[in-house]
């Protein structure tokens, strides 16, 4: 502990005990210790060498700091352990009924690649919107999610220390309230330690809950049965990496948890029910060290549903690859038995993307030994491939060697940034691009899933979720009126101005630590600059068939979401152990 912290701890207790023995404790020094430092709570939530909160502790401020500030028919259970966070974790326990999900005949699984909830980059994500769209669904397998990140992080972490503080400063008032006689002074201490709680619960009140938590109570307002669990491993294995997370969200009326054999054997149940956990691609299961060739490792969980019980295991495949030809040579090794590209031409694997093909090779290796390993035999690959289903990979030996696990979903889902106009100026594209996510099962084996189900969620045209961006958003026209620009419609000014209003009163209820104080989050000129940038990202790029498909990237997200279902009444073809 730094100098004069000590010194300062020093002066505090002597300063108490002399007001002690004086009888003469008053209110307003107590108040006036509470905008003062004093020593930091060593247990403080955060990663002290990178600044950053760590995940499984980020839970726990989640748990303490915002669930337990809400009134009690809001709150709900968090469960962090070393694998996983828990959130709504009684749900199964409340809501599930296996009759009832077998009477329901089938699940409806998605995947969803939500493109960085919670970053400044997308702050104008609609999340009663997103919600909308995944409440449809019984289990998402969420990507691109993030724990508190940036300017988020900054101020959660002042929120904190601050809390820290005032917590030392509530165990002395405790203390000295534990040995004071005098009906005086224990008044004034009871008064003192009511006002750091008040100001310990406005400080809960500025907490920044991170993106995957806000889609997540925007879920439970929908449906109260609505549970995620989430990764606690966002571990960049290369440099320049982004710190995401995966998650699955699903509804405990419909679906619950079980434990999963591979993560029971790997980890043990130390960290309670092994219900979920990140793979580990090293030699003492996997055979050989792969960990490295990974820039995010996948995750999984096991869940059942009426008579069908499963593992989903999710991952975002990186999109860039190491160019160092040392880093490329040991990943090729590693993931085909090759030394180097020039072995692999002809089968669909370049030199820009082989990684990604090896981070999905590597993978489909893992289900194969879990196949062979453990009683759970359906287990369902899902993700962002970033590779197109009409690679020759796919039919290419090295892709599965032994592993039968057939590619769906042949739509694109990426959504495109500008239209492709006709002649005559019409829109001739659905708004999609490339076709890069994807399911992998063994049909022969998770015979309960129906391939022929599996496909694009299309959200710029489905009729109800455009209904409401239409109205709620939309203010161009669909007549071209000068080459690539689009005229504005009647209501664009009614619509810009609510949704400006809305904004502006969002942002003006944020807060911020300044100095121990609580402040507004934003200057004038910063929320100017916000309001700035959703004119223009939200409305302006709708105007210019070159920016078109922009407002849905913004409001929702960049992908189009997947969907698979699957019979929940069928007898269930292998045992849980």
């Amino acid at each position: 502990m730094p100098i004069y912290y000590s010194k300062k701890l020093y002066f505090w207790n002597y300063f108490c005990f002399y007001l002690y023995m004086k009888k003469f404790v008053f209110v307003s020094i107590i108040l006036s210790f509470i905008n003062v430092s004093s020593a930091i709570d060593e247990n403080n939530n955060l990663d002290k060498a990178g600044g950053r909160f760590l995940l499984k502790q980020e839970c726990g401020s989640n748990r303490d700091l915002v669930v337990a500030n809400y009134k009690n028919n809001q709150k709900y259970e968090i469960k962090c352990k070393d694998n996983y966070s828990l959130y709504n974790s009684k749900s199964a326990n409340k809501f599930y009924n296996k009759k009832k999900a077998i009477d329901g005949k089938k699940i409806k699984i998605l995947n969803f690649n939500l493109l960085y909830p919670g970053q400044s980059n997308t702050r104008y994500k609609n999340y009663k919107l997103i919600a909308n769209i995944i409440n449809r669904y019984d289990i998402i397998s969420g990507l691109e999610l993030l724990g508190s990140t940036g300017s988020d992080n900054k101020i959660n972490y002042n929120v904190l220390q601050e809390i820290s503080k005032l917590k030392s400063l509530k165990n002395r008032v405790d203390i000295s309230a534990h040995i004071s006689k005098d009906p005086n002074a224990l008044e004034s201490l009871k008064i003192g330690r009511s006002l750091v709680e008040q100001k310990i619960l406005k400080l809960m009140a500025v907490y920044k809950k991170p993106g995957y938590l806000k889609l997540f109570e925007e879920l439970k307002k929908l449906d109260p049965s609505w549970s995620l669990i989430i990764s606690t491993n966002n571990k960049i294995e290369k440099s320049g990496g982004v710190q995401e997370l995966v998650g699955f969200y699903f509804k405990a009326k419909k679906v619950k948890l079980f434990s999963n054999q591979y993560c029971k054997e790997v980890y043990g149940r130390s960290s309670g029910i092994p219900y979920a956990c990140t793979p580990k691609f090293s030699k003492d299961f996997f055979g050989i060290d792969a960990k490295f060739v990974f820039s995010r490792l996948p995750f999984m969980a096991n869940f059942e549903s009426g008579n069908f019980d499963f593992t989903i295991i999710a991952s975002h495949v990186a999109f860039r690859t190491p160019k160092k030809t040392e880093t490329v040579n040991k990943i090729l090794k590693t993931a085909f038995g090759v030394n180097n590209i020039a072995e692999l031409k002809g089968t669909g694997i370049r030199i820009d993307t082989y990684s990604r093909f090896a981070e999905i090779k590597l993978t489909m290796d893992l289900i194969k030994k879990m196949t062979k390993s453990y009683s759970e035999k359906d287990i369902i690959f899902a993700g962002d491939f970033n590779v197109e289903s009409q690679n020759k990979f796919w039919k290419n030996p090295l892709m599965s060697k032994g592993v039968d696990l057939k590619l769906l979903v042949n739509e694109k889902t990426t959504l495109a940034k500008k239209t492709r106009l006709n002649s005559g100026g019409s829109i001739i594209d659905d708004g999609y691009s490339k076709n890069y996510d994807h399911f992998m099962i063994n049909p022969k084996i998770t015979s309960e899933c129906d391939t022929k189900s599996a496909g694009r969620v299309d959200f710029i045209n489905d009729e109800n979720i455009k209904k409401i961006i239409d109205i709620d958003y939309i203010i161009r026209n669909k007549t071209l009126v000068a080459g690539l620009l689009y005229s504005i419609h009647k209501n664009a000014k009614d619509i810009i101005s609510k949704r400006t209003a809305e904004l502006k009163a969002d942002l003006r209820k944020e807060k911020k630590i300044l100095y121990s104080q609580i402040v507004p989050r934003y200057t004038q000129e910063e929320e100017d600059l916000i309001i700035f940038n959703y004119h223009r990202r939200v409305f302006e790029s709708q105007m210019n068939s070159a920016t078109y498909y922009r407002v849905y990237a913004e409001l929702i997200s960049d992908h189009a979401p997947i969907e698979i279902s699957c019979s929940t009444n069928r007898e269930d073809d292998d045992q849980k152990k």
